[in-house]
Order: structure tokens, then sequence, then C-alpha cells
């Protein structure tokens, strides 16, 4: 056990500074046992420090043994944890390198479809320019007052030179009803007309009545526009005309001899018929 040692005498010097201001620690501490002013070896036992060193030795040794079990039990518990993550993220790897492959392919099918389009689009985009005349304004037309059609500026002055190209040239001024530029013309002739232009005078109309064919080509005649190929108009016109004059020549000829048959049964009707009735008389 540890004695506390009897306090120093007092010395000179400390009756001089009896009269200074006393000191005092800024955190005091409590002590049961005051701490003894010396420590002399011959108040320590060795035994009992060899005992409370083993004490203490065993009992660290206890606790770390129970730390060392508690952080293997957790790293046991971290590792079975880590292993399944790791088999789902082995799975999702999987899966997602599988989407992966497939989309690659899809895409790839989808890029080929995509150039074959591209390059289709690129063969027709100069047809469909040259088809819409985006600068080519959209007039509206009333022909004869029975046929009210629209169609592009530049295809009625089409043909050069002509009585369209003169009429639609923007420097004169036009009969307009309704918003739409009057033509006293034909409706169903003119039409074939403005379909012929839209061809570009590459196609001719087809006709079932003599007639409507030889209208056309005097409406061509009236606008001042020329066929493409084969002859001129007057020819065709002229061709046609003379069709016709033989066509009515060849009907007159079997109307005459219609005529003439029908009037020789009247009269052999009529013969008979006087015949049978002078013998009656007699």
């Amino acid at each position: 056990m540890v004695e506390a040692c009897p306090p120093p005498r007092e010395t000179v010097a400390s009756h001089k500074t009896e009269c200074a201001k006393p000191f005092h620690d800024p955190t005091p501490l409590d002590f049961n046992v005051p701490f003894p002013h010396t420590i002399t070896m011959a108040q320590i036992n060795m035994t009992d420090i060899r005992t409370i060193w083993r004490q203490g030795i065993s009992t660290l040794e206890q606790v770390f043994q129970e730390h060392i079990t508690r952080m293997n039990m957790e790293f046991e518990a971290k590792l079975t944890t880590f292993d399944a993550m790791r088999d789902g993220m082995q799975c999702n790897f999987e899966f997602m390198e599988g989407f992966y492959h497939d989309m690659q392919g899809k895409l790839e099918c989808k890029n080929e479809e995509i150039l074959v389009e591209r390059q289709n689009w690129e063969c027709h985009k100069d047809v469909i320019k040259d088809m819409v005349n985006l600068d080519s304004e959209v007039v509206s037309l009333n022909v004869g007052g029975t046929h009210h059609l629209k169609t592009e500026r530049d295809v009625l002055r089409l043909c050069k030179g002509s009585l369209l190209e003169e009429m639609f040239n923007g420097m004169h001024t036009l009969k307009v009803i309704d918003n739409e530029y009057f033509l006293d013309r034909d409706g169903t002739t003119f039409l074939h007309l403005l379909n012929f232009l839209r061809n570009s005078r590459e196609v001719l109309p087809e006709f079932t009545d003599h007639n409507d064919e030889i209208h056309f080509y005097k409406e061509l005649q009236y606008w001042r526009i020329e066929t493409k190929y084969g002859m001129t108009v007057e020819q065709y016109l002229y061709k046609l005309e003379n069709a016709q004059r033989a066509t009515v020549r060849v009907l007159s000829q079997e109307r005459i001899a219609v005529h003439r048959e029908e009037m020789q049964s009247k009269n052999h009707v009529h013969e008979h018929t006087a015949s049978h009735t002078m013998t009656h008389s007699m």
C-alpha cells in the first residue's frame, strides 16, 4: 500500500509569498485518495503486479479473441452477400451482353435498310424534283363554265410561241370569275389539251368518237400548239376530215342503196296488190 509522505517544511521563501495572490488550477481534479508526494520501492508488491499483469493480459487476449471471432463472422456474412451480388451481377452481365449483341444485329439490319432506302431516295430525288416544280404558280381555270381545273402556269406556257404561252406570261389582264381565269372554250376538249401539255406533248389522247378527235386537233390549231412528233396539226386535220368525208360518202351511198331497196319493195307490194284486185274484179 502506498503511504503519503509528510509535507515538507515551510521555507523562508514560502513566507515571503503568503501575501501574494493564491494559484488556482483551471481544471481541478477531485481524487478520493490524494496522490502521494513520493513513492518508494518498498511499498510496491511484485506479486500483486504479476497477478494484475497476467489478469490484464488474459483479459486482453479474451477481448481480442472475441473481437477476432466477431470480425470473422462479419467477414463471412459479407463474403456470402458479396458472392450473391457477384452471381447477380454475372447474370445481369450475361443478359446485357446477349441483349447488346441482339440489338447490335437489329441495328445493323436497320442500317442496311436505311442505306437501301437512302439509295432509292437519291435515285428518285431528281425525278421528284423535276415533277414538283415549287417555283411554278398554280392557277385556277374555269373552262366554258363546266370544267374547273387547276394546273401550273409553266404547263400552260410549255409550248413557246403558242397563244396559251402568250396569254399566261403575266403581262396581260385576263377575265377572272370567282378567282378563276375564264376561258370560253369546250371544257372536255380543253381537258384533253391540258393533259397533252402535262405529258410534255409526248402522248396523244385516244378517242372513240371521230368528232371528238377532230375537235381536239382544232383546239390545238386554235391555241397554235403543234404536236411534237409526226404530222403537223393541219396535216392531222386534213387526214381526219378526208376520212370523215369518205365515211359520209360511204354512209350516203349505203343510205341511197337502202332507200332504193325500200322503194322497190314498196313498188312490188303495190303491183301485187293491184294485180290481186283486178283478178277479183273479173
